[in-house]
């Protein structure tokens, strides 16, 4: 398997860029920022977790986010408290790592998609709550 390997330049680890910074995020008519936020914290999350799941399916123990804004997925062996990170120096380790590579690459890509899925749903959820509690109003004022 061919590929560059990304090396995080804080901690020399192998790393993926998963900042979002650049990336173009659709917006919902009537989302307030309260309901964006929410949404991206949620596609945050499950990004996350579901990188935690790829590097578990490459043969990694994790994840970890590294840099000042967490924008590096690194895989690691192990648990926590004794994490060893994939070497440069292991031919499997480069090997998995590519491989984890690709599909954190393909998760980040759909990150977007889930944002505006999330976005959507927290929209349309307040649209019904408040369509339901006018509903109601209405039948209160005719019944009086």
């Amino acid at each position: 398997m061919k590929g560059t390997i990304t090396i995080h330049g804080e901690t020399g680890h192998m790393a993926v860029n998963v900042k979002t910074h650049g990336m173009r995020f659709a917006d919902v008519e009537g989302a307030t920022e309260q309901q964006q936020e929410i949404a991206f914290e949620i596609a945050a999350e499950s990004f996350w977790s579901q990188a935690e799941d790829e590097a578990k399916q490459c043969g990694f123990g994790g994840v970890e986010a590294e840099g000042r804004m967490s924008g590096w997925c690194v895989p690691h062996f192990g648990d926590v408290k004794v994490n060893r990170y994939p070497s440069l120096e292991i031919k499997t380790d480069c090997q998995r790592f590519l491989k984890f590579q690709k599909r954190i690459e393909r998760l980040l890509s759909e990150v977007p998609d889930e944002y505006q899925y999330r976005l959507n749903d927290l929209v349309m959820s307040e649209r019904t709550e408040q369509q339901e509690s006018e509903r109601i109003v209405r039948q209160f004022c005719e019944a009086m």
